[in-house]
């Protein structure tokens, strides 16, 4: 039997949590609108869905979620590009606008850093101005914490492992009982 347990735990130590893709919450205030703040959550380093070199890039699709964010379910799909100097900040579009169409662009501090095809998100506290009322607006950029959790084929090892070793074990005992 303890050789039953030795197996066990050891097997269990075998699993690996997958590596988990860094990520950043971002958050817009909107001071001039309380109702028209948004946030998202956004990989560390994402692959922009275009790019202009020098300028900008843009990523598609991106979940947010409107002021209420407490209840969010991150329904609304929006486009965002953001910029590097002299204007920085970012413009989001409503999905069904595209990046190139309207929308409300923040201007100011650069969000990331690197070139724009390969950028990383910066954390902290950045100021801009909303180009539709011209008041000054806060994005906040904070890392979330590591969710790495194994990955669903290192789980079924783990418990094919331990499967075989129950079923040693029993065979062992039927046949030690056995005369």
């Amino acid at each position: 039997m303890r050789q039953f347990l030795f197996a066990a735990v050891m097997s269990l130590m075998v699993i690996a949590p997958a590596k988990a893709v860094p990520m950043v919450h971002v958050t817009v205030s909107v001071i001039a609108s309380p109702s028209s703040a948004f946030s998202f959550d956004i990989a560390r380093s994402p692959t922009p869905s275009s790019y202009f070199p020098g300028l900008s890039f843009t990523i598609l699709g991106q979940k947010t979620c409107e002021a209420q964010f407490d209840r969010c379910d991150y329904t609304n799909i929006d486009d965002f590009t953001y910029y590097l100097e002299p204007d920085g900040g970012l413009k989001r579009a409503a999905g069904y606008a595209g990046p190139d169409f309207g929308g409300t662009r923040y201007y100011g501090d650069v969000l990331f850093s690197g070139d724009v095809s390969a950028p990383t998100f910066l954390t902290g506290e950045f100021t801009v101005r909303d180009n539709i009322v011209s008041a000054f607006e806060t994005i906040t950029i904070t890392a979330l914490p590591d969710a790495s959790v194994p990955e669903p084929a290192s789980w079924i090892l783990a418990a094919m492992g331990l499967a075989s070793l129950m079923a040693w074990q029993m065979r062992r005992k039927a046949q030690n009982a056995a005369p």
